[in-house]
């Protein structure tokens, strides 16, 4: 991630040092049309985990205007290993800023305007 998301700075208060590629659950995944602006956008909500840190971490991710949403689950799903959220701003595409995505194994991937951390959790020894 080149350029900061807004409030990444609550991972760094909450869990200290946190790649986000240490987040391989995802725990919850939504995706609504937002119709209170001038045009209508889909804006996508993630809860992710991570897995095998002491103790581990709950992170909710926000991401507005979000296109070519590609999701592919399979039935032996068991995380995702190389979550990222990457600055692309460089590109100078219109109306997008991020490109989320798994860079190992390729189970989610899309496009979005603006991304946020909403909340950051310490989780118990077993996860809620």
């Amino acid at each position: 991630m080149t350029g900061a998301m807004r409030g990444v700075h609550r991972i760094q208060e909450v869990a200290g040092k946190l790649f986000l590629h240490e987040l391989t659950v995802i725990r919850e995944f939504s995706v609504r049309r937002d119709m209170d602006w001038d045009r209508p956008e889909f804006v996508a909500v993630m809860v992710m985990e991570t897995k095998d840190r002491t103790p581990n971490i709950r992170v909710k991710l926000r991401f507005w205007d979000v296109r070519s949403l590609r999701i592919e689950f399979a039935s032996s799903y068991e995380g995702i290993c190389g979550f990222d959220v990457r600055d692309i701003s460089d590109r100078q595409w219109d109306g997008i800023r991020w490109e989320v995505l798994d860079f190992e194994n390729e189970v989610i991937h899309f496009y979005c305007r603006d991304a946020q951390v909403d909340d950051v959790e310490v989780l118990g020894s077993a996860s809620s």
